[in-house]
């Protein structure tokens, strides 16, 4: 069957909440999303073998959000830990749903997600827009609804 470039889905095409205590704010002006997980491996010789193996022994979940400087509950939750010490976990759930496209959408929900750091302040005469960067950790995930094979 050959690829239809319609199938493609587009970058922009889907959202990104946050559910923080139950509250669910959509986060807004985002320029980027990514997550991955990374497994943990440790490596291993054994005797009579001249190859070093690696036995996978757990995940780590990690990804980057950039958005354009606008309110952000999420510089405040960093704000707050730095005066607390409480750390504030939450949901992201992201989509991907191209009306374009012919394989439906996909979520992802990231669960336990802390913030590694916010830059808390910024000017730039250089540039028309801010971005902000929060880079951060998340310790568990679902995939409720995958993309679905292409039509033919």
């Amino acid at each position: 069957m050959p690829v239809r470039v319609a199938d493609l889905v587009a970058g922009g095409e889907g959202s990104l909440v946050a559910n923080i205590g139950g509250n669910i704010e959509t986060v807004g002006y985002v320029r980027s999303f990514s997550a991955s997980i990374e497994k943990i491996k440790e490596e291993i010789r054994l005797i009579g073998d001249r190859w070093t193996q690696n036995k996978v022994n757990g995940v780590t979940g990690s990804g980057t959000m950039t958005v354009y400087l606008t309110y952000s509950p999420f510089i405040k939750m960093v704000i707050d830990y730095a005066k607390t010490g409480k750390e504030t976990y939450f949901t992201f759930i992201q989509e991907n749903r191209d009306p374009s496209s012919s394989i439906g959408g996909q979520v992802t929900a990231l669960y336990n997600v802390s913030f590694d750091s916010a830059v808390v302040a910024s000017l730039d005469t250089d540039s028309a827009t801010i971005e902000q960067e929060f880079p951060f950790t998340f310790s568990g995930i679902d995939q409720p609804e995958v993309f679905t094979p292409p039509a033919a």
